[in-house]
């Protein structure tokens, strides 16, 4: 019986009983050679959306994905699991020649290689029994991390045998891209999938800050205080911000309680690899990055994300939470504002409607889990609560009026002389940054809402 047999798989490669769903219902829509999009939240699973299917049919899976980080952690999770599989990449020489001759069944390569002539002649002679599209939303113009060669698949698709299977997975897309990948790739909204955004095992929390210092002190708190020795990812909006907050609390740690190192797009390819490895091990426990780190990488124990600085985006916020608690126990996810991020962000993105969205998203005063349902179009009852936000949770509003008190008086976490030395050093490197950017003192007009 087909249906034991991919239960089968389920069980011996991945060890797990039974699908969430829509799992079963995607599979089963991709082995019927039906197009088929899956919109799948941070840590739902959507690997297994292909991996089974890959797994079931006779001949390789193509994988076509956008970070080389994202591609060797698949292939990774796949050997470890005896599946065969390879990424071809600038970092793993291949010899084209032989492409004919691999036996594994997964294949990981970037859009940009795939469409290069000699690939592209090569896969259209060595066809796949299926393709799938990972990171799906680089493909749309209204997308957060748009992509141009994803532009080009569509065409590739087409001019191969219509017997290769086609699915599109993406964890955060907005109905237009939605709506922009359906007509693309002539996928039907029958064959469109989504599971829920909400996940009540995220406590999200967001702290408004007047003064750079502030916001600082809170950090220091966070890390060293409230989430001392647990695994956590920082977020920062640029690279050189990353490497300032992470110096700073390196400096400010006189303990020498943090296992940290910090992740860019800047570093060294090697480099990266090392951190994200070390990361993944738990030989690092926290984690300072710009969004170049995280996408598909799959570490089940993250305790807590803060964000630094305000995301670009609602999507990039989403999906950077969704790192937190894949193992569903209870996390946390702490937003850390201040007026100048506003600034910065119109500086060095173009995309200004995406960030009104992620203003609205925080000074809106209502459930924040709502708000992201709402914006992935799911529906949610009335009188909704999740009981895992500052506005839902019955004890957080006087947790957070001790939080604002303390934030005043600076008097969540004690320091020394050499520690308030960090502190301006931090905001002085901070301020600079910004004042680089174009950033002045006009950021007082977005001062917070508290």
């Amino acid at each position: 019986m087909e249906n034991q047999k991919i239960l089968n798989i389920l069980n011996t490669f991945f060890k797990l009983k039974e699908f969430r769903k829509p799992q079963d219902q995607i599979i089963k829509t991709v082995l019927e050679n039906k197009k088929t999009l899956a919109l799948l939240p941070t840590g739902y699973g959507k690997s297994i959306c292909y991996q089974i299917p890959g797994l079931y049919l006779n001949d390789y899976t193509l994988v076509i994905s956008p970070l080389i980080a994202l591609m060797d952690d698949q292939v990774l999770h796949l050997k470890q699991n005896n599946i065969s599989a390879r990424a071809i990449h600038s970092l793993n020489p291949f010899d084209s020649k032989t492409f004919a001759n691999i036996k594994d069944k997964f294949i990981y390569i970037s859009p940009e290689k795939l469409l290069s002539k000699k690939f592209n002649q090569i896969i259209k002679e060595n066809p796949p029994a299926l393709i799938a599209i990972d990171e799906a939303h680089c493909f749309s113009l209204w997308g957060h991390d748009f992509r141009p060669a994803y532009r080009q698949l569509p065409n590739f698709i087409e001019s191969l045998d219509k017997s290769v299977k086609l699915i599109l997975l993406t964890a955060t897309a907005s109905q237009r891209v939605i709506d922009d990948l359906q007509q693309a790739f002539g996928i039907l909204k029958t064959n469109t999938f989504a599971g829920s955004f909400l996940r009540k095992n995220l406590f999200i929390k967001i702290t408004n800050f007047s003064l750079r210092h502030q916001r600082f002190l809170y950090l220091c708190y966070l890390v060293l205080k409230k989430y001392t020795q647990q695994n956590g990812i920082i977020y920062c909006i640029t690279r050189k911000e990353t490497e300032v907050i992470f110096q700073a609390l390196k400096k400010f740690d006189f303990e020498k309680q943090l296992k940290i190192d910090y992740f860019h797009a800047g570093r060294k390819p090697e480099e990266k690899q090392v951190v994200q490895n070390k990361f993944l091990s738990g030989k690092i426990k926290l984690l300072v990055t710009t969004n170049a780190f995280g996408m598909g990488i799959d570490k089940s124990d993250v305790r807590f994300v803060i964000h630094a600085q305000l995301p670009a985006c609602l999507e990039h916020y989403v999906q950077e939470i969704g790192r937190a608690g894949r193992d569903r126990k209870l996390s946390f996810c702490e937003l850390l504002i201040h007026p100048s991020d506003i600034v910065v962000q119109q500086k060095l993105n173009k995309n200004n409607q995406a960030l009104d969205v992620m203003i609205e998203y925080f000074a809106t005063k209502k459930c924040h889990h709502q708000k992201i349902l709402s914006f992935f179009g799911e529906k949610t009852y009335t009188n909704f609560s999740c009981a895992a936000c500052e506005y839902c949770s019955p004890s957080c509003e006087l947790i957070k009026q001790k939080i604002r008190q303390k934030i005043k008086h600076n008097k969540y976490i004690n320091t020394t002389v050499e520690q308030q030395k960090i502190i301006f050093d931090y905001v002085n490197q901070s301020s600079n940054l910004q004042h680089y950017l174009g950033v002045g003192e006009n950021v007082l007009k977005y001062m917070s809402h508290e």
